[in-house]
């Protein structure tokens, strides 16, 4: 996946191959309750995200109603977000796995978009799922150079609510996640610059997981022979965030 852009075209096609494989699986299972959000209506109700999106994408200029407010792009954001999360719950159901990890991998490409619109995002959990799923998919260090930075641009614009990480009780929360593997994204692609960046937010922003993180980095360099200059890095963080609270 080419992270470097979010090319609606692209979603266009995972939405209207991928999610009408679901919506073809769900019309053979027999009758469903009339209650159910259908995939035959999610399906549609992403098409027309992707209408909405086309149409920002083609205004190059202001235009008689101007830029849409960030309060409207954060709004169409989440909304795709959750409906790509419910698409791929019936995918699973109906188990149709290829065609729900290609629906689950379309919210990074709509989380970027949301983000390169000036939008928050406040779906986080199909967002962290799916950059998950892409770096267990890949051991090349480029690729996941590319998914570190786009999983910079996406921890800038985590909803200021999330940011706040409030209640630090569930370890499994969607922001604490998203920042540890961040992290690991960024010390697997072994870019130094790129770590230093991922490092300095995980301190930030999780300043309670920091050591124990650089901890198992320090063990992590050892088990796996990374290269001197990205030892170098994490034994510098280690040092500052690990060995220095020791003493």
């Amino acid at each position: 996946m080419d992270l470097s852009t979010t090319d609606i075209e692209a979603v266009a096609e995972v939405i209207a191959t991928a999610g009408e494989d679901v919506v073809t699986a769900y019309r053979g299972a027999g009758p469903q309750s009339p209650d159910v959000v259908s995939p035959e209506l999610l399906t549609q109700a992403l098409q027309q995200f992707v209408d909405i999106a086309r149409r920002l994408e083609a205004d190059t200029g202001p235009g008689p109603g101007g830029e849409p407010k960030q309060e409207d792009i954060t709004e169409l954001g989440d909304h795709a977000l959750s409906l790509l999360q419910d698409l791929g719950q019936w995918a699973t159901q109906l188990q149709r796995p290829e065609a729900g990890q290609r629906i689950e991998a379309l919210a990074v490409p709509v989380a970027l978009w949301t983000a390169r619109r000036g939008g928050w995002i406040n779906e986080l959990e199909p967002v962290v799922n799916a950059l998950a799923a892409l770096a267990n998919a890949t051991q090349d260090p480029g690729e996941l150079a590319g998914l570190s930075r786009a999983m910079d641009e996406i921890t800038a614009a985590v909803g200021p609510t999330l940011r706040q990480d409030l209640d630090r009780s569930e370890p499994g929360r969607p922001w604490r996640i998203l920042n540890l593997n961040h992290g690991i994204v960024a010390t697997r692609s072994q870019d130094p610059p790129l770590m230093r960046a991922a490092f300095d937010e995980l301190v930030q922003n999780l300043p309670d997981d920091a050591p124990a993180f650089f901890a198992e980095g320090m063990q992590q360099m050892d088990a796996l022979d990374y290269p001197e200059p990205v030892r170098e890095v994490m034994e510098n963080y280690h040092r500052r965030f690990v060995v220095k609270t020791l003493h």
